[in-house]
């Protein structure tokens, strides 16, 4: 992600489910300017938190960290799990991240 631009990354759910973990690793780079959000979209456009956060904070970030949350979340089906990205440095060159969501399918819905 280049200095002052954000990436989206989606992807649509065919199956009913449950978001099991979010793991994320930012290789080392310059401090405070990369936040990475993830969250999802159900199946009727209604964005939603697939990681809870402990005040205001709505994103992950970092430097030469890795983050894993293991989190419980249902999902349906035709929902989109999304990861933006945002570099909001300066720097001339542009920032990394390994973004990995594990979900599960759930025969007979998520409950």
């Amino acid at each position: 992600v280049n200095a002052g631009e954000t990436k989206t990354l989606t992807k649509r759910i065919e199956e009913d489910g449950k978001i099991k973990r979010v793991k994320l690793q930012i290789p080392d780079g310059p401090d405070g300017s990369f936040k990475v959000y993830p969250f999802f979209t159900d199946s009727k456009g209604v964005p939603k938190e697939m990681v809870n956060f402990v005040g205001d904070q709505r994103y992950l970030a970092g430097n030469n960290i890795d983050i894993d949350l293991f989190t419980d979340t249902p999902i349906e089906r035709y929902s989109t799990i999304n990861v933006v990205a945002m570099n909001e440095g300066s720097y001339p060159y542009p920032l990394q991240l390994f973004i990995e969501v594990e979900y599960i399918i759930v025969t007979g819905g998520a409950k």
